[in-house]
């Protein structure tokens, strides 16, 4: 079932629209990454969903709960980016046990669930530290361990591995995906780190101002924009013959000496070799951050 529909959604910000999306579903025990740059509306999306903003026109509903009304607070979970919105003349474990108290959850009732939470995200030194004493990443850890404890239907995470190291960051996966395959806990979040969704098999929404730009699952767009990229070293007296060409979308790299072109088409790389000092050449399989690069350089 859909746990998520929008329908016909504008947002503005005085006069300027910052979001729209025609329409939009999420399937219950989905996995969704909203990727886009900044300002794209990634942001603007996730706290719309979660009743924090509210569109200006169209509708939103979660479990059939539209997103104005205060029962949508018992089935949605907002972590906002580096663990805002937590009281920061309370300790860590305050926190802790006043936002379990408001979704009705006893301490006892996930004691066990909260000691592995704790070990794993190497926080115990911190449990009995004003919020205000908290570096950015350890706010963020205090954000992400009441939110898993609080088992919400919909997640949602608004850049969660900032301030996370990478052991930490794949804890947070393996805990996404087991919430998501287990409970069936519908789990959206925005971010710029594409290393961190290599590793989960998600849907990717990616906005570029405020519009829809591409939907689909990971494998469907390289399937979608091709497999693989050239790269194509040459010397740095070459860098003004190389734009001379004029070619769309290759990206490029400079090592000392040289300059290392990247590109996409076959016949991109083809004009390259054919017209100037080729001193290394390979290609390589696309990864996620090339296919968000081509998607956000076509529209």
């Amino acid at each position: 079932m859909n746990s998520i529909v929008i329908s016909n959604l504008k947002k503005l910000y005085n006069t300027e629209t910052v979001l729209e999306i025609d329409d939009l579903r999420i399937m219950e025990g989905e996995i969704v990454a909203i990727l886009g740059k900044n300002g794209s509306g990634k942001s603007t999306l996730v706290k719309i969903i979660s009743g924090l903003l509210y569109q200006d026109t169209g509708e939103i509903s979660v479990f059939d709960i539209d997103n104005k009304d205060k029962k949508m607070r018992n089935i949605t979970k907002f972590v906002q980016e580096s663990g805002k919105g937590y009281y920061d003349y309370l300790t860590s474990l305050e926190n802790i046990r006043y936002f379990l108290g408001l979704n009705k959850i006893k301490m006892d009732a996930v004691k066990v669930e909260l000691e592995d939470l704790i070990n794993r995200f190497e926080f115990g030194e911190h449990l009995d530290k004003k919020v205000s004493e908290l570096s950015q990443g350890n706010r963020q850890k205090l954000s992400i361990i009441i939110s898993l404890l609080t088992d919400p239907k919909v997640l949602l995470l608004d850049e969660p591995t900032n301030g996370l190291d990478l052991v930490t960051s794949d804890f947070l996966l393996n805990n996404l995906k087991k919430i998501s395959n287990k409970k069936n806990r519908t789990i959206i979040l925005t971010t710029h780190d594409l290393a961190f969704i290599k590793n989960l098999d998600v849907r990717c929404i990616i906005l570029k101002d405020g519009l829809i730009i591409a939907d689909d699952y990971i494998y469907n767009l390289i399937e979608d924009k091709g497999s693989k990229k050239y790269k194509i070293v040459i010397p740095m007296s070459d860098l003004n013959s190389l734009e001379e060409l004029k070619i769309d979308n290759i990206r490029y790299a400079y090592d000392r000496d040289r300059v290392v072109a990247q590109v996409y088409e076959e016949d991109d790389k083809d004009l390259i070799v054919k017209n100037l000092n080729i001193q290394e050449f390979y290609s390589e399989n696309l990864d996620i951050e090339d296919i968000y690069y081509r998607v956000i350089s076509y529209e």
